[in-house]
């Protein structure tokens, strides 16, 4: 399987969004359907050392408008824990 997807960035070089046209939506008639999905993050923060975005979203874009079904605050990291 192959993704292809638009990496924005801001001009302080951070990941700003994240966008790809090859998600599938479930219907609530069982079928699914291509759509636009984007993943905007923001709130840059200093996390442990990390400079990440605090902050995202998960969003399909429908005909009539967006649909944001998560949304991400990032509290804390920790990484190569044993």
């Amino acid at each position: 399987m192959t993704v292809s997807a638009w990496l924005f960035f801001n001009e302080k070089g951070e990941l700003v969004n994240f966008t790809s046209e090859d998600r599938y939506a479930a219907s609530e008639d069982g079928t699914s359907s291509k759509l636009k999905w984007s993943t905007p993050l923001r709130d840059y923060k200093l996390i442990n050392g990390y400079k990440l975005a605090s902050y995202a979203e998960a969003i399909y874009t429908y005909p009539d408008g967006d649909f944001t079904y998560a949304t991400f605050s990032l509290k804390n990291i920790r990484v190569n824990v044993k």
